[in-house]
């Protein structure tokens, strides 16, 4: 098979370029009838489209036809939002467009943007949505549009159809850019629009359906630079749309991908090596730096029935044993201890965990039916990177952290349901985890604790009731500040159980904040530090405060920003540095990706909450502050709760109040709810 364009000859099955006297083609083995034929079928068909393009104007199917045998159009919906107008994210992104030499005459790459209040490159306007097609390693307007809602599925069904219609091609892409939340709570913040809510998985699958392209085509390839975008639910959404997907199960470092892969997008470059690409691409970019968790995969859309089948079931074989006396049992052997874009805060949890290490928690009980899963899998994850533990390419909503409002989302998880019998094992599960209170007592004042000074340990017994139903315990370490006022300083999961008895070694530690000023002196300050995840490697934990991020336009310069700070202390060591800070995108419930450029920040407090003895909110204060417009760093140190502060706090509290420290164990039962033990003095 041949086709001729000019004096040159190529491939009719993949588009390569052939050889003066090719008898196959070397790229997809094709044989190759030199004979010139005439196909007057073909002929016949060409002058009957060509036809009806006269009468009824040059279609888009017609132009296809006198195609070069390689043309790929890739759409970049870009919604700016605060990744933006705080750190430039996008115009970063596009200026990498531009500088990755991909072959115009092979690629178009067309990009509308929108959505934020500020862009960083001089020819976008905030007031306007517009569409740019890079050329020439320029972004060259094409159109304005007034502004709409990005996060509008109209929106971007017109974005569709215009680079559909005036960039034909073979092949085409779509790549979503912006915040990301997971197939409950969707793509995307419009920072120009008033409630800021995100595009649902519904109506993005809504949008898709309504572009003239999926009406007579369909995509390559649909990718998301956004955070927890790679799931399941999210995969079949798109099914119908495209063949293949690119997304992370986890979040992003905030300039998400390096978009160099789009010099791989040249004549004789398949879908699945563009893919392989992106991938790789991506995680070249920060194979430097320690600071964030990666994931991102390659997911064939096609084969994505066997997963969902064999998915529904193995759960739906579940879903006959989950009973009020075995829940306990399989929330435990469940629960997974990697969640992707967890803040460490439950109730914000959007509980998203990876489906093969899901499955393989019950091995044990249906092994024919988890190998099914498997090799399903197998199938659809063609190709995945990543630097973290019980990770495979594909997440699935699982209830895990957020057991508080599982009800809830489990109401929005049905616009996302990929299997009835999932679907009906998760609203029986989740039954029973919101349902009567499996641990009737509410008290557990009495429960001896025992506290051994040569060990620096603390052991409690429990009840059989709470033993029996147990999921998890944490120990919290609090500074006692005044009368009935206490500040938390600590908490860890490091607590072990062996039969009613738990024990915990970590009552002695807190971190302290170390900063560094730029004349080398060093200071100590109080700071809360919340355990977000612990493996074998390593514990994360998570700070929270306010940061001021430099903003031109603002009176004072900058504009203060809450943040949730995240820090990690390798195994067997003592000080931990800022991973990332990730800041808060209001109350739609979207993860933000970590903020990369901390060059950014003006300063940082850290946020010290109060409480009382039993746990009742005070409010907050402000612990430690560094100011990175003058260069001062900042470390975090785990040490003993004998630090000595300085004279940081001198004149603002009483030092006998620095050494004055007290903690309990809070236990988890199965179906999320915490029991305090009492409270203890440390001696």
């Amino acid at each position: 098979m041949v086709k001729s364009v000019g004096n040159n000859k190529f491939c009719a099955k993949c588009g390569k370029e052939l050889g003066e006297a090719s008898s196959f083609c070397a790229n997809c083995g094709a044989a190759i009838d030199s004979k010139k034929k005439v196909n007057r079928g073909l002929i016949i068909t060409l002058a009957i489209l060509g036809s009806l393009a006269l009468l009824s104007g040059v279609s888009v199917l017609a132009l296809k036809i006198f195609h070069k045998p390689y043309t790929r159009t890739v759409m970049v919906y870009m919604i700016g939002s605060d990744l933006e107008s705080s750190q430039s994210s996008a115009s970063l992104d596009i200026n990498e467009m531009k500088e990755a030499g991909f072959n115009q005459d092979d690629t178009n790459v067309v990009v509308y943007t929108g959505g934020s209040k500020t862009w960083a490159l001089d020819n976008i306007d905030p007031d306007k949505n517009s569409i740019f097609e890079i050329k020439d390693r320029e972004n060259v307007k094409v159109k304005d549009f007034d502004t709409k809602p990005m996060t509008a599925p109209e929106t971007l069904t017109e974005f569709i159809d215009f680079a559909y219609e005036k960039y034909p091609a073979n092949y085409y892409d779509l790549i979503f850019w912006d915040h990301g939340g997971g197939p409950i709570y969707g793509y995307g913040r419009d920072e120009n629009t008033i409630t800021q809510s995100p595009m649902s998985m519904k109506k993005m699958g809504q949008a898709l359906s309504n572009s003239r392209l999926t009406k007579q085509n369909k995509f390559e390839l649909i990718g998301f630079d956004a955070c927890l975008m790679g799931s399941i639910e999210v995969a079949n959404v798109l099914r119908p749309f495209a063949d293949y997907m690119v997304a992370s199960e986890e979040t992003e470092p905030g300039y998400g991908w390096d978009y160099k892969f789009l010099a791989k997008t040249n004549r004789g470059t398949d879908t699945e090596s563009m893919g392989r690409s992106i991938v790789d691409s991506f995680m070249e970019h920060y194979k430097d730096s320690s600071e964030y968790d990666l994931s991102l995969a390659l997911i064939k859309l096609g084969p994505l029935d066997d997963v969902m089948s064999a998915t529904g079931e193995l759960f739906g074989k579940l879903n006959e044993e989950v009973t009020a006396q075995t829940f306990s049992s399989f929330s435990v052997a469940l629960t997974r201890k990697k969640v992707y874009g967890y803040s460490g805060r439950d109730n914000s949890s959007m509980d998203l965990v990876d489906l093969k290490d899901l499955s393989e928690s019950v091995t044990n009980i249906y092994p024919n039916e988890v190998k099914a899963v498997g090799d399903a899998l197998a199938k659809v994850v063609l190709y995945s990177r990543n630097n973290i533990e019980y990770t495979n390419g594909l997440s699935v909503y699982f209830p895990t952290n957020n057991r508080e409002n599982v009800a809830q989302l489990l109401a929005k998880y049905s616009d996302v349901s990929f299997s009835d019998k999932y679907y009906n094992f998760l609203k029986r599960y989740g039954g029973f985890m919101s349902g009567e209170p499996i641990v009737k007592s509410t008290n557990f004042q009495d429960v001896p604790v025992k506290s051994t000074k040569d060990t620096k340990g603390v052991t409690a017994t429990l009840p059989d009731e709470l033993a029996d139903n147990y999921q998890s315990a944490e120990i919290i370490i609090m500074r006692k500040i005044g009368e009935n006022k206490f500040v938390p300083v600590y908490r860890s999961s490091e607590v072990t159980k062996e039969g009613n008895t738990i024990r915990s070694n970590s009552m002695h530690l807190q971190f302290v904040a170390e900063v560094t000023e730029s004349d080398g002196k060093k200071m100590y300050g109080w700071v809360t530090t919340f355990e977000k995840e612990r493996t074998n490697e390593y514990a994360d934990y998570v700070i929270f405060g306010l940061a001021g991020y430099e903003a031109k336009d603002s009176i004072l310069g900058f504009t203060p920003k809450a943040y949730e700070m995240n820090i990690r202390l390798p195994k067997d060591k003592k000080t931990a540095e800022i991973r990332n800070i990730r800041t808060q995108t209001g109350d739609d419930n979207l993860v933000s990706k970590e903020n990369l450029d901390i060059k950014k920040i003006q300063f940082i407090e850290m946020v010290v909450p109060s409480y009382t003895e039993d746990m009742q909110s005070l409010g907050v204060m402000y612990g430690t502050s560094a100011s990175f417009a003058k260069k001062e760093k900042l470390k975090f140190k785990l040490v003993d709760l004998d630090f000595d502060f300085g004279d940081m706090y001198e004149g603002e509290i009483s030092r006998d109040a620095l050494k004055d420290y007290y903690a309990r164990f809070v236990i988890h039962d199965t179906q999320g709810k915490a029991h305090m033990l009492k409270l203890f003095h440390i001696e």
